[in-house]
């Protein structure tokens, strides 16, 4: 019975948890894109830690300089967005190794800003690099 109770209650944190959509993604010609992510329900979140995952697909660009002074580019993958609530956007920034359609996955691990509840979403979107290019009307 105890085991029945506990289950129950780890289904009733997991509803009351956030969820998200990814809205507004945007390639560029040089493969750099951004989407916006929004929380559309759930509470109010102290921390969101995202990982941009996907076949080719990278997190936001780190530049930094190399022990003989050149420039060393880099992926970060684990992004810190902060804090969020329903209704909230965060921006995120990745970059496709090539042009053709790509899934990006976003993995989610969230903090609740009022209590030690935490939950795990993800997230996936399909872009097409293209797609832009081909409703534009011809002219």
């Amino acid at each position: 019975m105890r085991r029945q109770v506990e289950g129950e209650e780890e289904h009733r944190k997991e509803d009351r948890g956030p969820r998200f959509a990814v809205e507004d993604v945007h390639i560029d010609t040089t493969k750099n894109g951004h989407l916006t992510l929004r929380q559309t329900s759930g509470p109010a979140l102290g921390s969101v830690t995202v990982n941009v995952a996907g076949d080719g697909v990278h997190g936001s660009a780190v530049i930094t300089k190399d022990a003989s002074g050149g420039w060393d580019l880099h992926y970060k993958d684990s992004i810190e967005i902060g804090s969020l609530a329903a209704g909230g956007t965060a921006t995120l920034h990745f970059e496709l190794e090539r042009l053709p359609v790509a899934t990006i996955l976003l993995h989610l691990d969230c903090r609740s800003a009022d209590s030690t509840d935490s939950w795990y979403r993800s997230v996936a979107t399909t872009v097409d690099p293209l797609s832009e290019y081909r409703r534009r009307p011809p002219g």
